[in-house]
């Protein structure tokens, strides 16, 4: 009796710790709004590969590796790669950060909290594929790692 006990704790636990897939784009679109307040849907981009960035204004990481997701963009200009910076902040904070600084990507405002990509930290850039389906992410800044050769790689792979 106390085995069988521990193993449905265990499956509990294991199934309650599992990563959950979000791939194909799961998100509900009513969450992401351009910053002119227009639903947006993540199915959009399907055909592309999208760099998806979370990110936040008082973010100083996340301010620093902007220069070098601009870099990046630069290397895939004639790829068909959608690059997508998501905050969950205030629309007059986001709208106010991107007139001042002037990058050139797509922002998107979310309603709600980073667990809808299952994101705990920033910054936290998801990659997909063109058909929707999450590759790999990677959390926190590194200097460089979407110019690196390594990244390059990957994401040649995916067009």
């Amino acid at each position: 009796m106390k085995n069988t006990i521990y193993i449905i704790l265990y499956l509990i636990l294991f199934i309650s710790c599992s990563k959950k897939n979000k791939n194909d784009f799961e998100i509900n679109s009513s969450y992401l709004t351009d910053l002119n307040d227009n639903q947006i849907d993540l199915d959009s981009y399907h055909g592309n590969v999208l760099f998806l960035n979370l990110w936040a204004t008082w973010c100083k990481p996340c301010i620093v590796e902007f220069e070098d997701i601009m870099n990046s963009k630069e290397l895939f200009e004639k790829d068909s790669i959608k690059f997508v910076a998501i905050s969950n902040e205030n629309i007059n904070t986001i709208k106010s950060f991107v007139q001042k600084n002037k990058y050139d990507i797509e922002f998107l405002k979310l309603e709600g909290d980073y667990s809808y990509f299952d994101a705990y930290g920033l910054p936290t850039t998801i990659i997909f594929d063109k058909s929707g389906k999450e590759i790999f992410r990677t959390s926190g800044m590194k200097k460089n790692q979407f110019t690196s050769k390594s990244f390059i790689r990957k994401i040649k792979k995916l067009l």
